[in-house]
């Protein structure tokens, strides 16, 4: 069973910095998902609030890699 997921920022942020409040609750939602949908803006919005935290920047390289990523959702 396929399980889709559209990211957006505070998810994406809680999932990647483990001192986040909902970390837990981001690791669980994401887990058993097989695609992600998400858009520039969030990959950037993410970026800028994860800018201190180290490996940050590869994370959501990693991130962009497996998300299917549009300039808008239709």
């Amino acid at each position: 069973m396929t399980r889709s997921i559209i990211l957006d920022t505070g998810p994406l942020v809680a999932f990647l910095f483990r001192r986040e409040r909902d970390h837990d609750w981001a690791k669980q939602q994401f887990a058993g998902a097989t695609t992600f949908f998400t858009c520039e803006a969030v990959l950037t919005e993410a970026s800028y609030l994860l800018r201190n935290l180290k490996g940050s920047t590869k994370a959501l390289m990693a991130c962009s890699t497996t998300a299917s990523s549009s300039p808008c959702f239709d």
